[in-house]
């Protein structure tokens, strides 16, 4: 339960359900990952929330993504990437919550971790996003990235 929308900060416009009344969001997960061999994962996860905006109506928010992971790549301890999904996205909306978002909006990542020092790493990547914000008239967005990540 939230009081003004449903807390989340992602997905698209719609499925952030951020319409400044109470909503009680139940949401449901489930991910899996899978070692095929010391170098190579394969995993995903697919999400769903069923929303009720208090006294105005009902909705359903979907996400999914598949990765797929090589551990070790070009070196011990760096990992590279790939991440294709979609974003939390409104499929499903009474008409007095407003409407389903009218195209998926997907996500293409890739990145590399590479390994700097046994407590820090450094990871470049770009990301992909098809249909932002689930609208398949909005142009795509291409996002470089860089993290930084010190482990103590």
């Amino acid at each position: 339960y939230n009081d003004t929308d449903l807390g989340t900060g992602t997905g698209t416009n719609n499925a952030r359900f951020s319409r400044g009344i109470a909503v009680v969001g139940n949401s449901y997960g489930a991910s899996l990952n899978f070692s095929i061999s010391p170098n190579f994962q394969i995993g995903g996860w697919f999400g769903y929330t069923f929303a009720r905006a208090i006294q105005t109506g009902d909705a359903n928010i979907m996400n999914f993504a598949v990765t797929l992971a090589f551990p070790n790549l070009g070196g011990d301890g760096n990992l590279g990437g790939l991440i294709f999904g979609m974003q939390p996205t409104m499929v499903d909306a009474d008409s007095t919550i407003g409407r389903d978002d009218p195209d998926p909006s997907f996500h293409l990542e890739g990145f590399y971790r590479f390994a700097l020092t046994d407590n820090i790493d450094i990871t470049p990547g770009v990301i992909w996003l098809f249909n932002p914000n689930g609208d398949s008239s909005n142009d795509d967005v291409v996002i470089g990235t860089i993290r930084t990540t010190f482990r103590f």
